[in-house]
């Protein structure tokens, strides 16, 4: 049965050429045949194969006899297009395309276009943009590192340290204190700056000339001199000062240190304090000797902790004295505390008119002091204080020198015992002050100079008035003294 199928199916092949000579052969590799020879043995070995296919080879032959015939032997059969369209166009699509087209688009084109923009691009333009334009033209803003300071962007220097004569630039004064450490060093800010560490200590052996120029250094921390030097000579410093194991702090004239913050601290060292602006003084009694003051202002006064009146004193240096913000000779101590602004100046050897403005510094004095029953007032201006005396017995004190040239000429009229006590001052009337006692007044010259550039007299004693000199000199080109009935007791 089975080789009468095989015979039938082989006969319809040939006919109508369904089946090409060995493609079943190979398609099939159960059953292996050639056209002109079947060997029995292989039949026979094929039964086992296909013998339990009998009902199930129907469903393959059927389609090989009806079915198979359509689908092959009709090439333009809608049936066939699904094989033949998948074998020929789509394969086409699928296998052709793929390799030729996409390919060209998928692995060509990242090779040639894509490459050029992502491979030469990068290596030629980009480049140039990452890696010469920093070196040429961003080169400033390249971050530059330093131990001391993490990361600093195009910021420039603003201190430098010389150190026997070789100077180098830095970008912060922490790194300037650092770097003058046990040094001689002279550090000049070069801009405003702003210190970045909470306390600095200046340890011994240390010698710091600090020029700020114009600039100025704002710090929120201390400054601790220990046993070191420090000499601002410029500048501004916003900070808070201490001097502490002997160590030493200069401050000359045109400086600014410390806000209204800040003080300056002498707890164990020396000061010299020649001038500039200071917020605030605070002197440990034990240093009191070891600072000398002969300039400078103090914005918020002068303190000594545990100190007296004559401690204060003896902060001056020879020749100054303290004034008040309004320009007048300060003089009300209490304690070892002055609470208000105070500036230290060179004594003038005041000169004043007689509305007591000194014509060398233009400072308002008290000129004279009149004492009457013991009570002592002071009076700045000197008719005022002649005025006071008039009448009584009262002693009439100097203060300071008084020229009364070119003002406007008065009398002074004694009726009443006057002591005159000039001291060390000197009297100038200059045509303008005319003394004469009358009238049973008396007038005493313990000291001082009355002095008289015109010609004319100075004192003039009428009838029952009395002049005494104890001391004291009255000088004058014409002539000193003029009696007239009176008494002079010389």
């Amino acid at each position: 049965m089975h080789q009468k199928l095989v015979s039938i199916l082989l006969t319809l092949s040939l006919c109508f050429g369904l089946f090409p000579m060995g493609v079943y052969a190979e398609e099939n590799k159960s059953i292996s045949f050639t056209a002109e020879n079947a060997p029995n043995k292989e039949k026979e070995e094929n039964k086992e194969e296909i013998a339990p296919t009998d009902e199930d080879n129907k469903e393959e032959v059927t389609p090989s006899d009806e079915d198979k015939m359509q689908e092959e032997d009709s090439p333009t059969d809608e049936d066939n297009k699904e094989e033949v369209t998948p074998s020929d166009e789509d394969k086409t699509k699928e296998e052709i395309t793929p390799t030729d087209e996409d390919k060209t688009q998928e692995e060509i084109t990242p090779s040639d276009e894509d490459k050029t923009k992502e491979e030469i691009t990068p290596s030629d333009e980009n480049k140039t943009k990452e890696e010469i334009t920093p070196t040429d033209e961003d080169k400033t803003t390249t971050p530059k590192e330093d131990k001391n300071v993490a990361l600093v962007y195009d910021v420039p220097n603003s201190v430098s340290v010389t150190i026997d004569g070789e100077t180098k630039e830095y970008y912060v004064i922490d790194q300037a204190f650092t770097a003058a450490q046990g040094k001689t060093a002279t550090i000049t800010m070069l801009s405003d700056s702003t210190a970045l560490a909470s306390s600095y200590s200046i340890q011994k052996d240390t010698n710091i000339t600090f020029e700020g120029g114009n600039y100025t250094l704002n710090c929120s921390a201390e400054v601790i001199l220990l046993g070191s030097t420090f000499t601002l000579k410029s500048g501004t410093i916003n900070a808070n000062f201490t001097v502490k194991e002997n160590g030493n702090i200069i401050i000359e004239d045109g400086t600014t240190l410390g806000n209204d913050s800040n003080t300056l601290s002498i707890e164990n060292g020396t000061a010299e304090i020649k001038g500039g602006t200071i917020s605030k003084l605070v002197i440990n009694s034990n240093s009191v000797e070891n600072v000398t003051l002969s300039g400078g202002t103090f914005k918020n006064g002068i303190t000594i902790d545990g100190g007296t009146e004559e401690q204060l004193k003896s902060l001056l240096a020879s020749g100054y004295e303290y004034h008040t913000a309004d320009g007048k000779l300060f003089t009300d101590f209490s304690g070892g505390t002055i609470d208000e602004e105070i500036r230290v100046v060179e004594k003038c050897d005041h000169m004043c008119n007689l509305e007591g403005t000194c014509v060398r510094c233009g400072m308002e004095l008290n000129t004279i002091a009149v004492t009457i029953y013991g009570e002592t007032t002071e009076y700045t201006n000197v008719k005022e204080a002649f005025a006071a005396a008039q009448g009584k017995t009262a002693t009439i004190r100097l203060l300071q020198h008084i020229d009364a040239r070119g003002a406007e000429a008065f009398s002074v009229d004694i009726t009443s015992d006057i002591t005159f006590e000039g001291g060390e001052y000197i009297l100038l009337c200059g045509d303008s002050i005319k003394f004469n006692i009358k009238n049973g007044g008396t007038f005493i010259l313990k000291s001082g100079f009355i002095l008289e550039f015109s010609d004319t007299e100075v004192i003039s004693v009428y009838e029952n008035g009395k002049v005494a000199l104890e001391g004291g000199n009255i000088i004058s080109p014409y002539y000193s003294l003029l009696i007239d009935g009176g008494t002079a007791d010389i």
